[in-house]
């Protein structure tokens, strides 16, 4: 039984340095964080290109719908609901009001959060446990 979330596949990507595995972790997650996250999508084509020439789409498709989208879109309800300080309200929810510049927010924050998820699930994916 496998506990781990490797995927042992001989691909180019396996067989690099786990230094420079991670070398790339920071390089992408860097700029999700400290720019702006309109260049977020950007890296997400960056980390799905290597996903592909990993060759463990299959495997990181399903490892990231189980782990990193629920926690995610909880994340963005909960963000959505409870932040302070909106003034276009879009919606109210019982005695929670939803407004434009939270869900703004929400989308900001939940963006990078899925961002990290994303690169943390291709970093497991290819380093052995």
């Amino acid at each position: 039984m496998n506990r781990s979330f490797f995927v042992p596949i001989n691909s180019a990507l396996h067989n690099l340095n786990p230094l420079t595995k991670l070398t790339f972790v920071f390089a992408v997650v860097l700029p999700a964080f400290l720019s702006s996250p309109s260049i977020i999508p950007y890296l997400v084509v960056i980390i799905l290109i290597a996903v592909f020439v990993g060759k463990i789409q299959k495997q990181y498709i399903a490892l990231f719908l189980r782990l990193i989208l629920p926690a995610v879109s909880f994340m963005f309800i909960m963000q959505s609901l409870f932040l302070p300080d909106g003034d276009t309200i879009l919606f109210t929810l019982g005695r929670f009001e939803v407004s434009k510049e939270t869900v703004i927010q929400a989308l900001i924050t939940v963006s990078r959060v899925f961002f990290n998820g994303f690169i943390v699930c291709y970093f497991i994916a290819y380093h052995p446990p």
